[in-house]
């Protein structure tokens, strides 16, 4: 009886303890989304106001001077939990893979607004009174409970299918540490705080835990499980490339007369030396395109089957990208190493000799955006 007054009081004020970093990565995110613009960085900031909202109903309920406020603190902290999970998997879905809307979100946002529609009509709640306030859950066994556990299972499988593909596909190590950290996080913040809920009486572990023991192992477990998230993220923050998986076939540099100053071959299918005809075939067709249809304009793009080359016009070179498809974090390498090749060089640029030798210190700029 202690111990669980103990686990209750603490439970009650861990979130509490821990509102303090998720402000703070909250700040971080949404302070970068406003200098980058990058629409994972604003997800992440909504994820994390969610979790926010949710530590903070989650701490009212044991504070409610009645039943029916706790049970509405409990509905509010439970709609914030399934929106949680639902932002994460968007912003692994739309981050990991260029995909706007796709068979994983349309099912789990079926489930989540299914989810969301019964805990505002009524819910089968079971209440818990204890000396220090009250202690809210999902009546076992109710339909709701059992639709919540199918959305929690749906999405786990998805997004340890996403990083365990991710994992397999890391070309180097500081993307295989990050999607370990990902999947340890996945793994703490979403599997195991629904193992609690699962109908396991059966098993003596879980024949005699209480409802207090159930809900603190599910919160301190997402607790960490969230931090360690967000943590992860940071660093793809500063290097967004760390989350993609793509396969990049090459990069050229080129001047406006179509002569090759910088390549990148990362394709074994293409040879160095074929970079050379490329940047000549690029100019031309570019030129033609432009020519043919009256456009004063640059051409940005050019879908080929499976692949696309992606091509950004500087005052002094052209850069072009060929890669199996686009996303917000290829753009963003794209165009970082566009600027800084531009900044790294601009005395060459400006005065060009036809040496192209001076350029070849640009492969650093590569291993800072794309590996």
């Amino acid at each position: 009886m202690i111990f669980q007054s103990f686990l209750l009081v603490f439970r009650a004020f861990m979130p509490v303890l821990l509102i303090l970093p998720i402000i703070t990565v909250f700040f971080i995110f949404l302070v970068k989304f406003h200098k980058t613009h990058q629409k994972m960085l604003l997800y992440l900031a909504i994820l994390f106001i969610f979790y926010l909202t949710s530590n903070i109903f989650q701490v009212g309920q044991f504070f409610a001077g009645d039943q029916q406020t706790a049970e509405n603190f409990y509905i509010i902290a439970e709609i914030t939990e399934v929106l949680i999970l639902f932002v994460l998997m968007l912003v692994f879905e739309m981050f990991y893979k260029n995909t706007q809307f796709s068979y994983r979100q349309t099912i789990l946002t079926i489930f989540a607004f299914t989810i969301i529609g019964g805990l505002i009509s009524n819910p089968e709640l079971q209440t818990l009174v204890t000396p220090r306030g009250f202690v809210v859950e999902l009546q076992r066994f109710s339909p709701l409970m059992i639709i919540e556990l199918i959305f929690n299972g749906i999405a786990t499988v998805f997004l340890l299918g996403i990083l365990i593909h991710s994992k397999k596909t890391a070309t180097v190590m500081k993307q295989k540490h990050l999607i370990i950290l990902l999947l340890v996080g996945s793994l703490i913040g979403v599997l195991l705080p629904s193992i609690p809920h699962l109908p396991l009486e059966e098993l003596a572990i879980f024949s005699n835990m209480s409802p207090i023991i159930r809900q603190f192992l599910e919160n301190i477990t997402q607790n960490i499980g969230i931090l360690i998230i967000g943590i992860s993220f940071l660093r793809v923050s500063k290097n967004p490339w760390l989350l993609q998986r793509q396969k990049v076939h090459f990069l050229v540099v080129y001047s406006p007369s179509g002569l090759t100053l910088f390549s990148k071959v990362f394709s074994k299918e293409i040879e160095k030396d074929d970079t050379y005809l490329l940047s000549g075939a690029f100019s031309a067709v570019t030129t033609l395109i432009k020519g043919c249809t009256k456009s004063t304009g640059n051409v940005e793009s050019i879908l080929l089957e499976g692949k696309e080359l992606r091509i950004i016009n500087r005052e002094k070179f052209i850069c072009a990208l060929l890669l199996d498809y686009s996303t917000q974090a290829s753009d963003w390498a794209h165009e970082h190493f566009s600027l800084e090749f531009e900044k790294s060089f601009s005395n060459e640029l400006k005065d060009f000799d036809g040496r192209i030798s001076v350029y070849e210190s640009a492969e650093t700029l590569i291993d800072q955006f794309f590996t």
